[in-house]
């Protein structure tokens, strides 16, 4: 199994039909194209949209979980029946994190 990497449905099917792997995590693809493993199974030329979040300040990245974060805020969104938002600011997650989780936001959860 492999996840994040993978950014193009045409890599990926290449990838299993070699048999490099079994399984490909999809879940921050998911979070911004709820559609995206299925239009990888009908044989589309997807492209996952999936980018590298950064606040601009190394301070802010090292303190916050970014990605967490803000694709947990895209999950929370497509559970209230709203699409994704993949134009949503960091700094609005970030904002969104310290008011629902406090101090408890800035707990690392990965080294």
């Amino acid at each position: 199994m492999v996840t994040g990497g993978f950014r193009t449905g045409e890599f990926i099917n290449a990838s299993l039909e070699e048999g490099s792997l079994d399984v490909v995590g999809l879940g921050r693809a998911l979070c911004l194209n709820p559609n995206f493993s299925k239009q990888l199974l009908s044989g589309e030329n997807v492209v996952s949209e999936v980018k590298r979040l950064s606040s601009g300040f190394k301070v802010l990245d090292s303190i916050f979980p970014l990605e967490i974060i803000w694709y947990t805020m895209q999950i929370h969104r497509m559970g209230a029946g709203k699409k994704p938002n993949p134009n949503k600011s960091v700094y609005a997650a970030i904002a969104h994190s310290v008011l629902e989780v406090g101090a408890n936001s800035i707990k690392r959860v990965r080294s």
